[in-house]
């Protein structure tokens, strides 16, 4: 690495400026879609607001009048852990106070919600934490010449349509928690990696699967701590509100309903009625162990192909699909890349193909499902084989590569 490089690992005195503008970026994105561009492409008067993003902050409301165990019984849908309405209560406390309209899922719709005003930009800023922490993680491993437009085509390509179509705002904290946890451990500072890796389960279960990746690191007299981190919060939260309201919060916590109809169903699920998810995730997360054991003593490039690998089994074993699955799996799978070396660009690519394929909901399943399997493997192909073959390590990789 050149002497100049070293200087802009060590200040890269615009990372915070280039996370700021990419966040207001997408805050400008959302509001002006779904106030503006939204209902005039529609040719609707009402708002183009993401039903999606209504589904926690009922629960939010909950927390904020001191109901916290009765939270999953505030709305329809809502089957995540309180990561997400913790991180909402500020807001849901500012509209109760000042009475600020809200749709409510499964109860009322409001064409012009006042609430939105606050909650669209509130929603869209969370995405500041996954924005600074994968240039951070990058920087840290060495990455200088390609940061920057690795960071903004992920904006682009994979927070874009979580934060501005689908409103998933949960999966934009998980995101950025898990590049935290990615960065501590690999800096060997493993309990405050698990740390992160807890809130990360808190807002999203899926981030359970990247969880062998981070703990197999652990040094073993640590370990025990180190899971008690990761899982203690998610354990002690969800069991408040299975303790004290366990009708709603063991069908919304144990037995989430998955609804094929409503996605892209896979292969060996019904199109119609539901589907419990459970044990496609148990079978999902038995893979992942797999995925961190092989890992456990890799190099950097090793270890984040491993959590590109182990992101990818949700896009394997769910029994339906939605579009927003793919953030996870985009950001770490080019994060792999981009500190080996690869052609992350192809990454880019082939997850807009990946992407593109869900605003064909009317192709034939016999045609989306071996293109979608087709571009994933593409996407994926660097990381996957990288850990099927573990233990190999290409010359480029031994150590950190500056892209």
């Amino acid at each position: 690495m050149k002497l100049v490089d070293v200087l802009r690992v060590v200040t890269d005195r615009r990372a915070w400026i280039w996370a700021v503008l990419l966040t207001v970026g997408l805050i400008a994105a959302t509001m002006i879609w779904s106030c503006l561009l939204g209902p005039a492409v529609h040719h609707l008067r009402v708002w183009w607001i993401p039903g999606d993003a209504w589904v926690p902050l009922p629960a939010a409301h909950f927390i904020g009048w001191n109901a916290f165990p009765a939270q999953y019984s505030a709305g329809q849908g809502f089957v995540y852990l309180p990561g997400l309405p913790i991180l909402l209560t500020p807001i849901a406390l500012i509209g109760d106070h000042f009475q600020l309209s809200e749709t409510i899922r499964g109860v009322v719709v409001v064409q012009k919600p006042s609430m939105w005003l606050l909650m669209g930009p509130y929603g869209a800023a969370l995405s500041i934490i996954p924005i600074k922490a994968m240039r951070s993680l990058w920087t840290s491993l060495g990455v200088v010449r390609s940061r920057t437009a690795a960071q903004i085509a992920l904006v682009v390509v994979a927070l874009g349509p979580v934060v501005v179509t689908w409103g998933h705002f949960e999966e934009v904290a998980t995101l950025g928690f898990i590049l935290i946890a990615v960065r501590l451990s690999l800096d060997d500072r493993h309990l405050g990696a698990a740390l992160a890796l807890g809130a990360a389960i808190l807002c999203k279960q899926s981030a359970v699967l990247l969880a062998p990746v981070v703990l197999f690191r652990v040094p073993p007299a640590m370990r025990r701590r180190a899971v008690v981190y990761a899982f203690g919060p998610a354990v002690a939260l969800t069991g408040l509100c299975l303790i004290g309201d366990w009708s709603h919060a063991s069908q919304a916590l144990l037995f989430p309903q998955s609804f094929p109809r409503l996605g892209r169903a896979a292969l060996w699920a019904s199109a119609s009625g539901s589907v419990v998810s459970t044990p496609f995730r148990v079978a999902a997360l038995g893979l992942a162990v797999v995925v961190g054991y092989r890992v456990r003593h890799g190099n950097p490039y090793l270890v984040l192909a491993g959590l590109a690998t182990a992101s990818m089994l949700r896009l394997a074993t769910e029994p339906v699909l939605f579009a927003y699955y793919l953030a996870v799996p985009i950001v770490l799978i080019v994060s792999a890349d981009l500190v080996g070396g690869r052609a992350w660009r192809r990454d880019v690519l082939a997850a807009v193909a990946v992407s593109a394929l869900f605003m064909l909901p009317g192709l034939p399943t016999g045609a989306w499902w071996p293109l979608f399997a087709l571009a994933a493997l593409v996407m994926a192909w660097a990381p996957l084989t990288t850990v099927i073959r573990a233990g190999w390590t290409p010359a480029r990789v031994a150590e950190p590569a500056v892209a």
